[in-house]
């Protein structure tokens, strides 16, 4: 066992509290809920365990998804989606195990990373999509409301020929989401470019949208947060 060590007010503070009340409605008066913590060379895991019910096969590839809810009637499908995004924000992982016995929520994050990612920034009023798919682009530009834009771009050098001053892309309004695979309208990738970005000066909130496996440890160096391929259940966890 070991010790969590991070302010009450922090993230993974809430999701730690969040899996406990997951694991509380889930529980019956007699049955048992265990919290675990262990530390390992590089990372510290935290284990939320239940004898409650169990949860089938085909809900666990779905819990983690925004809007996915399941035996809740005043249920959001937020709050599992919400605690994945702040653990990936440090660069861990989060995962279910359920049979009939138990159910078990583990997630992992590093011991001794620095984390950039869980800087706060100001809401951002525009969002720039960058992504070399006309579908998706239509979807996104669908989303707009009243309280904010969201402009398109085909490949990230079209977005930095329409931002070539430093202070357009410094402006804490605007956030930027990118897609990972350009080829072959483009010469690099999702994290080249917002590698680019960061190097020109560019501080606001960078999301990279990608149905691929991306090493979580290259996002979090750009100081980027991954998010769902499809702009409806991705808009949900922008900072918008």
């Amino acid at each position: 066992m070991g010790e969590l060590q991070h302010s009450p007010s922090s993230p993974l503070c809430g999701d730690v509290c969040d899996l406990l009340q997951n694991a509380v409605e889930a529980t019956n008066v007699k049955e048992e809920i265990t919290v675990h913590l262990e530390e390992q060379d590089k990372y510290t895991s935290v284990s939320v365990s239940n004898t409650g019910s169990e949860i089938p096969d085909t809900n666990i590839s779905n819990i983690f998804e925004p809007f996915f809810t399941e035996g809740k009637d005043d249920g959001t499908g937020l709050g599992l989606a919400i605690c994945k995004k702040i653990i990936n924000d440090h660069g861990g992982e989060i995962y279910c195990n359920s049979d009939s016995q138990k159910t078990v929520f583990t997630f992992t994050i590093p011991r001794y990373v620095e984390l950039v990612a869980t800087k706060p920034r100001p809401k951002a009023s525009r969002v720039a999509v960058v992504d070399d798919c006309p579908f998706i682009r239509d979807m996104w530009a669908k989303q707009a409301s009243n309280g904010f834009s969201i402009s398109t771009f085909s490949s990230p050098e079209e977005f930095l020929s329409s931002h070539d001053h430093l202070s357009s892309l410094t402006e804490n309004e605007l956030c930027i989401v990118t897609d990972y695979y350009f080829e072959p309208s483009s010469k690099v990738n999702g994290l080249e470019f917002g590698q680019e970005l960061r190097e020109k000066g560019f501080t606001g909130g960078l999301y990279l949208s990608t149905d691929a496996s991306v090493d979580s440890n290259l996002v979090l160096g750009i100081d980027a947060v991954l998010i769902d391929k499809q702009p409806s259940k991705a808009i949900a966890l922008l900072n918008i």
